[in-house]
């Protein structure tokens, strides 16, 4: 990912094609090193973009006078800085010695016609004209790569980097998300240390981000990727502590395509549904699953974790959901324009009717993954929960405990028809069970309950 470093140097030349001779700009001159390794002159390539006066070909060329060069390489040899000349293997391609970045346009862009679907070549070509300072033409050959392939690393990387170059937020933010989502979608470069130099620098870049990259970078996301990509950055820009540790830990994090460490999120799904629970989505929500294309029979809310040990929630309203394998931001109405129809509740809620287990199984599922994740949260707090909940359903929040079970009662309504009296009863046996659990104002015995622990504290 390294550039040659830019110079002007000129060289008197003679065209292959029509044989006339010229003084050319021909940038950093390259040498081509035998197969020991050592440096020879069989083949002189040029770094600057350039073609023939008379006849308008790219090349081959011929150096008219080599010695310069040469006392240039004995110089090289004894240890002295020689600038403008730099030592490499030189690029072939179906036989041809690719000396310039015009002549390997030519080549490249006659492989390319023949196969379009071929990444490969557009990366080269791509490259080529990256390196001899033609961005515009080399940002079009990367965008063309991705369009066959969308986790390619190099493109993505090196579109972010011309983003930034031309002081452009918006673009950087929206090169920055795209690359994200490459490496959370299993995105590979070519090689291991090309994919993780990519990733460290862009964590690094993600990290210094401020000003306008900054807010375009955590602008509400519209597909389950960016949720995943906006999930990460969310973490990322809440760590605290050793810059350097943070980094490495971020980029290994998205080398393993984690959304964050593992423990900075869980999925609140403990097994799948009783059988008998079918789902019937509320016209909003199945647009939106439909759209992320996730499973709508597994749906499930997402605990993200601060790096504090609390709960990161920026927007009781704004969801993050999961099936097991996708994940989608969808914003939630209040709860009261969730419930559905005018059922009446049963008399008899406390004692769990056949019919409603699977709701209370939905709730107390994510109360089960709050509890693994933060600890056991006391009888009385529940309480005060759930009886928020059945009072006031959309009335002011509590606390992040409260606005996380307000999510989970928002995904249940959303996923199966209740109305809004069955919903108060549902909540209100919730209520009671937690106090008949508590014995004292630390005691956790709802706690115990849920997770299958024996014993009152």
């Amino acid at each position: 990912m390294d550039e040659l470093s830019p110079l002007s140097q000129d060289l008197e030349l003679v065209c292959g094609r029509c044989g006339e001779p010229g003084v050319y700009p021909v940038g950093t001159v390259s040498l081509d090193m035998d197969s020991q390794g050592q440096p020879t002159l069989d083949y002189i390539s040029f770094s600057a973009y350039f073609h023939c006066r008379k006849c308008g070909g790219p090349g081959p060329w011929e150096v008219v006078d080599p010695a310069p060069l040469l006392d240039q390489l004995r110089a090289l040899g004894r240890g002295q800085p020689v600038p403008g000349l730099t030592l490499d293997y030189k690029l072939v391609v179906e036989d041809t010695f690719l000396q310039t970045p015009a002549l390997a346009e030519e080549v490249l862009l006659k492989r390319i016609e023949k196969s379009p679907q071929d990444t490969s070549l557009h990366l080269l070509l791509g490259d080529v004209l990256r390196r001899c300072g033609r961005e515009a033409e080399a940002s079009q050959r990367y965008k063309q790569a991705l369009e066959v392939d969308p986790k390619l690393i190099e493109p993505r990387f090196f579109l972010l980097r011309a983003a930034y170059q031309a002081g452009d937020p918006a673009g950087m933010a929206t090169q920055a998300i795209l690359l994200l989502e490459a490496f959370l979608e299993g995105g590979k470069a070519f090689t291991e240390d090309l994919q993780q130099d990519a990733a460290l620098k862009l964590i690094h870049t993600l990290r210094g981000s401020i000003g306008a990259f900054r807010e375009q970078l955590l602008a509400p996301a519209e597909t389950a990727a960016t949720a995943k990509a906006r999930t990460f950055l969310q973490w990322l820009f809440e760590q605290k502590g050793d810059e350097e540790r943070v980094c490495l830990e971020a980029a290994a994090s998205l080398l393993r395509g984690e959304a964050a460490p593992p423990e900075a999120f869980s999925p609140a799904a403990m097994k799948p549904d009783p059988i008998g629970f079918p789902v019937e989505l509320n016209a909003p929500l199945r647009e939106a699953v439909e759209a992320q294309q996730l499973n709508p029979a597994h749906l499930a809310l997402v605990l993200l974790r601060d790096n504090q040990g609390g709960i990161r929630i920026i927007d009781r309203n704004l969801l993050l959901i999961s099936d097991h394998e996708k994940l989608m931001e969808w914003t939630a109405p209040p709860l009261a324009q969730l419930f559905r129809g005018e059922r009446p509740a049963p008399a008899d809620m406390d004692h769990y009717p056949e019919r409603y287990v699977p709701y209370f199984f939905f709730i107390e599922k994510h109360i089960i993954t709050l509890f693994q994740s933060l600890g056991d949260r006391t009888d009385q707090e529940m309480e005060e929960v759930f009886s928020m909940l059945r009072r006031r359903p959309d009335g002011r929040r509590l606390n992040r405990i409260h606005d996380f079970v307000w999510q989970a009662a928002a995904l249940l309504l959303a996923t199966h028809p209740m109305s809004g009296a069955e919903f108060e009863a549902l909540m209100g046996a919730l209520e009671r069970s937690a106090r008949g659990w508590g014995q004292r104002p630390i005691s956790r015995n709802y706690a115990a309950y849920l997770q299958g622990k024996d014993g009152r504290s």
